[in-house]
């Protein structure tokens, strides 16, 4: 992932379910054999300042060291962030019934030109059952409706979304209400529009079965795409991009989107 990144060179990412460093002490001597408890220590950079590497800012969700997104220093930094982690630095709250911490943050970007956005890091709860659904459509309202601080996640003068939705806002809006409720704010006639694909056409980065991972945006257009999906794969360029590891490992393809001024 590391090189992944490298060549990438992304301003801005945001990861979901990604190892918090310090649940190392809850890991049993002989599980840490290969991996990255094997040798870390209280101190060391947590695995997203790995990926990212030097010159990097991280910081995470609220009660959610697992959801962080991490934005290099050339472009900004978080406001309210001072040093190069900071554990909740992302603002966010809680849903009663939808478990801990917050699923939906919200950073400010205060960028080196003078600039500055709000970027808001999704990760919907999972579950196909209705009680799922319905916490998830609370998650889509804290995004455009109020974060639980009287304000959307999503209260910039631009603002960039984006995350893991768990559910496929362009094929299943008929019978999961969050899926339909994302396209109440979202597409043709709303403020926000799917900077990634939605729809029929859309392709299957989830397993092959659906569409989940989006960024959104109410200020830039721009295009995606995903490693090493057929069909999917090319830049902006035409460039071809590879899966991040030959192995069946992750569970989605991560998005990149090259995103700009209309």
């Amino acid at each position: 992932m590391t090189a992944f990144l490298d060549q990438t060179g992304p301003d801005l990412v945001t990861f979901q379910e990604i190892f918090w460093s310090d649940a190392c002490a809850d890991i049993p001597e002989e599980d840490r054999v290969g991996f990255v408890c094997e040798d870390w220590q209280p101190g060391d950079p947590t695995v997203a300042q790995v990926l990212v590497g030097a010159g990097w800012q991280v910081a995470c969700n609220l009660g959610k060291p697992d959801k962080c997104a991490a934005v290099d220093r050339r472009v900004g930094s978080f406001a309210g962030c001072e040093d190069d982690f900071c554990l909740e630095g992302i603002t966010g709250s809680t849903i009663d019934g939808g478990g801990s911490g917050a699923r939906v943050g919200r950073g400010v970007v205060e960028q080196v030109d003078g600039g500055r956005f709000t970027l808001v890091n999704v990760h919907g709860s999972s579950g196909v059952t209705p009680d799922d659904a319905a916490c998830r459509v609370k998650q889509v309202e804290q995004v455009f409706v109020d974060l639980g601080d009287g304000e959307p996640a999503a209260n910039g003068s631009r603002n960039l979304v984006m995350g893991d939705l768990n559910t496929d806002p362009g094929r299943w809006a008929d019978w999961d209400a969050s899926a339909a409720r994302w396209t109440d704010f979202v597409g043709q006639g709303h403020a926000f529009h799917f900077i990634t694909q939605v729809g029929p056409d859309a392709p299957l980065s989830y397993q092959g079965l659906a569409d989940i991972d989006h960024v959104m945006s109410d200020a830039w257009q721009g295009s995606c795409w995903y490693a090493g999906l057929s069909g999917a794969s090319s830049d902006s360029a035409g460039v071809e991009h590879d899966a991040v590891i030959d192995a069946v490992y992750f569970d989605h393809r991560p998005v990149v989107c090259d995103v700009g001024v209309p």
